[in-house]
């Protein structure tokens, strides 16, 4: 290739070489990104559906984060978000805990969460919880009361607005790495998270 050909060449096919330049940048980002990303066995993911939380909120999370925790992972959603079941269907089985309306339950499998017992809660807390139970079977805490407008992280979360309240629950996903003795793992950074937030007081 002559010079004038390559000249016109460069001319011509400059657009490709900005183009392969912008996205060889970007796989670089990526890839960093995705390396120096914490792993499942350094976050706690908690899936949270809620009308609002305060400023403070995260400040919180990371308070009671365990030292062996890079993260705890927030994935917070309002109750009316548009793609709220695609959301779900996304990023809660993945989720370590998930705190979610009433309404909102046909999205997930329960059978995919912790069989609790009053042992086991009891372990997590003084507090009395009711139920969330399919065939007497137990499988989520009843963490805010449509009734007594009362719940866990009173400060912090709110869970309802008043023209639209309702029962919210707490499940614990039986295959995550951080619930130590309850499902065999060397990790209990989810049962040390769930005290914290059960037992919290403003």
């Amino acid at each position: 290739m002559t010079k004038s050909e390559l000249k016109t060449h460069i001319q011509t096919k400059w657009i490709y070489y900005i183009l392969s330049i912008f996205a060889a940048f970007i796989v670089s980002i990526l890839s960093i990104t995705i390396a120096s990303a914490p792993t499942k066995k350094e976050k706690v993911s908690i899936f949270l559906t809620c009308y609002n939380v305060e400023d403070n909120f995260s400040a919180y999370m990371d308070s009671i984060k365990p030292d062996y925790l890079e993260i705890i992972d927030l994935n917070i959603r309002h109750k009316e978000d548009t793609y709220y079941g695609m959301v779900v269907s996304a990023f809660v089985k993945d989720a370590d805990i998930v705190l979610i309306p009433e309404s909102k339950i046909e999205y997930i499998n329960v059978r995919d969460f912790l069989i609790l017992n009053d042992d086991i809660v009891n372990e997590l807390t003084e507090k009395h919880f009711d139920y969330y139970s399919i065939d007497d079977i137990k499988y989520g805490l009843k963490i805010y009361s449509k009734d007594s407008k009362e719940g866990i992280l009173k400060g912090l979360v709110t869970f309802n607005q008043e023209e639209s309240d309702e029962n919210c629950y707490l499940f614990i996903n039986n295959k995550s790495l951080h619930m130590g003795k309850y499902n065999n793992s060397k990790y209990d950074g989810a049962i040390n998270i769930l005290k914290e937030i059960l037992n919290y007081e403003a």
